[in-house]
């Protein structure tokens, strides 16, 4: 099988989206409010045996799925599709009533293009959607392609699996150039012998955490300007602040928000 690649739609009425919801009421409703939203293609599968099965057959952009499916929760699908060679940069999306974050954090960590809450308003799918075209074909005609392509990025996060997906985001902005580390000692011990031109880290990591490496790179490093954003699912108010104060670039959220990535890269362009 060949490996499956990003189409790149660049509408949201060309996003191939495959739902997978074992209620077929449920399934109605989302279908429908996709398509209400001009999402031109909706494959409905009622679980996520079926739904790994038509994967070769669909071939989704996006994967809009319940938490809880007949043989496996919504997490399972998702690590299944980050460990498969073939599908594992399929985007996505999670509907469900599910609140308690120790359930919610594991599906943050892999890579989520949006956590929906069940019922979701227009506004909520609508900024879903947005989000997934803007991932997947990011608006950067203003950006030189040479300039994109010589950005050399570290990506620092204890999880393989959040370190690939900041990847496959950053590379369909146009970057070619990585390196990664697992936590802030192994970023320092790179930032001292290469270069670099962006920064993008994990808050809570092992041994030495982004907010600790954030701080090095403002004090310690001899390019303390270096472009240094922060992805992290931390909502503590005091702790959002500090890296505020502490100069980070940009703070950007669980689930990785477009608009906040395109923005840095701006930055670092110089546009």
């Amino acid at each position: 099988m060949q490996s499956y690649e990003f189409h790149g739609p660049t509408h949201v009425e060309e996003l191939n989206v495959m739902l997978v919801e074992p209620s077929a009421m449920q399934g109605k409703i989302i279908e429908r409010s996709l398509r209400e939203h001009g999402v031109g293609y909706v494959t409905h599968l009622t679980s996520g045996v079926e739904a790994l099965a038509q994967l070769p057959v669909v071939q989704p952009d996006v994967i809009v799925s319940a938490m809880y499916l007949p043989e496996m929760t919504g997490t399972d699908l998702l690590y299944q599709l980050r460990d498969s060679d073939d599908f594992r940069d399929v985007l996505f999306m999670l509907i469900s009533s599910e609140t308690c974050m120790e359930q919610l954090e594991p599906l943050r960590q892999a890579g989520v293009v949006a956590l929906l809450p069940k019922p979701f308003s227009p506004t909520n799918l609508q900024q879903a959607l947005d989000n997934t075209i803007n991932l997947l074909s990011p608006d950067s005609d203003h950006w030189d392609e040479e300039e994109l392509a010589g950005i050399r990025a570290l990506l620092v996060d204890d999880s393989r699996l959040a370190r690939s997906y900041v990847r496959k985001a950053l590379m369909n902005a146009g970057l070619t150039q990585f390196r990664e580390a697992e936590n802030g000692h192994e970023a320092v011990k790179l930032l001292e012998v290469e270069h670099f031109d962006l920064v993008v880290a994990d808050y809570n990591m092992p041994e030495m955490d982004g907010y600790e490496l954030l701080q090095y790179v403002r004090q310690q490093y001899h390019r303390r300007d270096l472009p240094v954003m922060m992805v992290t699912s931390e909502s503590d108010s005091a702790k959002l602040a500090a890296f505020e104060s502490a100069g980070v670039s940009a703070l950007c959220d669980k689930p990785m928000e477009a608009q906040v990535l395109h923005q840095v890269l701006s930055n670092v362009v110089g546009h």
